[in-house]
């Protein structure tokens, strides 16, 4: 089940030119076909990196391995998740990391594990978002 707002978001997202959408996720790529077809996730992510290309979470691998497929830079690129092992990837990798106080872990142990924000809502994720990349403004 996707939390409301989010294929929305991630559809607002890849429409824009300027933003490249990836995919981290512990699940092997034997099922994140099944995950692309069951949420409608079609031609949405850039790249997909899984632990079949890269050491598992929290290991900075995938989030590398993203970025010098997209060709993002550290300073451009920022790691959404739930979960402490995605706040230490992100923070491994040197990039910005948002957690998301509406998954696996509270915001106290997100923060801990170097989440440089959580918000509370998938419309407060989209106003951060905006204002970190604003919508219209290129590179």
């Amino acid at each position: 089940m996707l939390f409301p707002g989010i294929k929305a978001l991630l559809d607002r997202l890849a429409a824009r030119a300027d933003v490249a959408l990836g995919l981290a996720t512990g699940h092997q790529m034997t099922s994140v076909g099944e995950l692309v077809s069951n949420f409608g996730w079609h031609g949405l992510f850039r790249t997909v990196q899984t632990p079949d290309n890269a050491p598992s979470k929290p290991d900075p691998g995938m989030i590398l391995n993203a970025m010098q497929a997209t060709g993002a830079a550290p300073s451009d690129t920022v790691m959404i998740g739930d979960s402490t092992v995605d706040m230490v990837m992100a923070k491994a990798a040197g990039v910005t990391a948002v957690g998301v106080s509406w998954g696996y872990n509270p915001p106290v142990k997100l923060y801990a594990a170097g989440a440089d924000r959580v918000v509370d809502s998938v419309e407060a994720l989209r106003f951060m978002l905006d204002a970190r990349f604003p919508p219209g403004e290129a590179g």
